[in-house]
């Protein structure tokens, strides 16, 4: 019976990696010696069981992570399915090259085999590959780590996406588990006037995020923090738009005060597609990238949007700025009197409490003193 353990074989061995573009794919070339055991004929090939082992058991590895075999390209489509079943081959990147579909030509070899990476891979970062009985063959062993970053402010991402201030200035971080890095050229804000809000509604705006992580389908944890605190974060609503076309689905985020600020809480996996929490991750395969557009809403009595950019005037106690409305302590009318009075320092102020004092004795309207005798 033949050996198929993985162990290493003294013949068998890579002598060199190399990436490159072909087409549109980015492609990882694998070079070696005896790659297939030694043999150099495709009926040595076809007899020595190293190719079946080799493709049935997907004995490629990437940084620790086997390779699938891909789809051949051109295949006819009622082939297909043998292929997915026999071979649980793929359409999507990583994956080994292993035959043309339309000359069913093998596309590797005794020295040489060609991985499709996905875009996302670090070429330059230290890794690792193996196939079959080589030894682990270690690429850019020399290269410095790749830096780890678990927060990101969102205040340089953009100037010019209106979203709330509270969501322009937030901050990102990520913290825990295998994906607790973020991809901060990927961050984007998103403006909350390419998704339809929900009723009562108002879409503080978005942020889209990337994740890379150590190990194939980790996970961590997101905090955003919010440049300010809603003392009801009961109005603080999170939302997906998972079909892409504007439609808003509940996202189940944990809202939390700290520090004097808002927190949004949740997790994340790599790979997850189907939850009850809507937080999935939006590639939508498990290839070691963590994909991620979220957007914040408030409830539209509770707001109090500045025109222009977007900003979002809430004030503490959960009425806004702009309303006249009764609300708690420190909110409503008696906000708008209570900012005024700390302001009084010249003759053009003093007229102005005069003024609205009397337009609330007119109107019979005790807000203000009821407000400030509650405290």
């Amino acid at each position: 019976m033949q050996d198929c353990s993985p162990s290493s074989s003294s013949s068998s061995v890579i002598t060199d990696v190399s990436f490159a573009r072909e087409g549109d794919r980015l492609v990882m070339t694998v070079t070696g010696e005896d790659l297939l055991l030694g043999a150099e004929t495709d009926e040595e090939i076809e007899g020595n069981g190293a190719i079946y082992a080799i493709v049935y058991a997907a004995e490629v590895y990437v940084n620790g992570d086997r390779q699938r075999v891909c789809m051949p390209d051109g295949i006819p489509q009622e082939e297909q399915e043998s292929f997915w079943i026999f071979y649980s081959a793929t359409i999507t990147a990583p994956c080994f090259d292993y035959m043309n579909g339309e000359t069913y030509e093998r596309l590797f070899s005794n020295t040489q085999f060609k991985i499709w990476l996905p875009d996302h891979f670090d070429t330059t970062a230290p890794g690792t590959v193996r196939i079959w009985k080589t030894p682990e063959y270690a690429f850019n062993a020399d290269a410095a780590p790749t830096p780890t970053e678990t927060t990101q402010p969102l205040a340089p991402v953009s100037t010019t996406v209106p979203v709330a201030a509270a969501l322009r200035t937030a901050t990102l971080e990520v913290s825990g588990g295998e994906c607790a890095n973020i991809d901060t050229p990927s961050t984007q804000l998103l403006a909350p006037d390419t998704v339809t809000a929900p009723a009562d509604t108002t879409i503080l705006g978005g942020v889209s995020f990337e994740l890379t992580c150590s190990e194939v389908g980790g996970s961590t944890t997101v905090s955003l923090r919010l440049d300010t605190e809603y003392s009801d974060t009961s109005v603080l609503s999170a939302y997906k738009d998972l079909t892409g076309n504007g439609t808003l689905v509940p996202a189940d985020v944990t809202f939390v005060n700290r520090n004097g600020a808002t927190y949004v809480e949740f997790p994340l996996t790599d790979g997850l597609t189907n939850t009850d929490s809507n937080l999935v991750d939006e590639d939508g395969v498990a290839d070691g990238r963590i994909v991620d557009p979220l957007y914040i809403g408030i409830l539209a009595s509770a707001t109090g949007v500045g025109e222009g950019d977007g900003d979002s005037s809430v004030v503490p106690g959960g009425a806004s700025a702009g309303s006249m409305t009764p609300g708690a302590p420190n909110s409503g009318f008696g906000a708008v009197v209570d900012e005024v009075t700390s302001r009084v320092a010249t003759a053009s102020w003093v007229a102005v409490l005069i003024v609205l004092g009397s337009i609330a004795m007119a109107t019979g309207v005790s807000i203000a003193r009821r407000a400030r005798t509650s405290q």
